[in-house]
């Protein structure tokens, strides 16, 4: 999900790290996209973040289903 939205293009990270990729690797790509889900969880509770995060897997629902 977080390739998705393209995070890779907004995780800032050192000159260092850039040239290696880090902010490409899946690890880092899905702990950003946590921190994300919990700031929304902090700002808006639980039924907000729920609610955002479901119109976030909805359109991928049916073919999640099927696998």
């Amino acid at each position: 999900m977080g390739r998705s939205f393209e995070l890779q293009n907004e995780i800032s990270v050192g000159e260092g790290a850039k040239k290696e990729k880090h902010n490409e690797g899946t690890k880092t790509i899905a702990e950003t996209l946590e921190a994300i889900i919990g700031a929304m969880y902090l700002d808006g509770g639980f039924d907000v973040t729920k609610s955002v995060i479901s119109g976030w897997y909805e359109p991928h629902l049916e073919k999640m289903l099927k696998e």
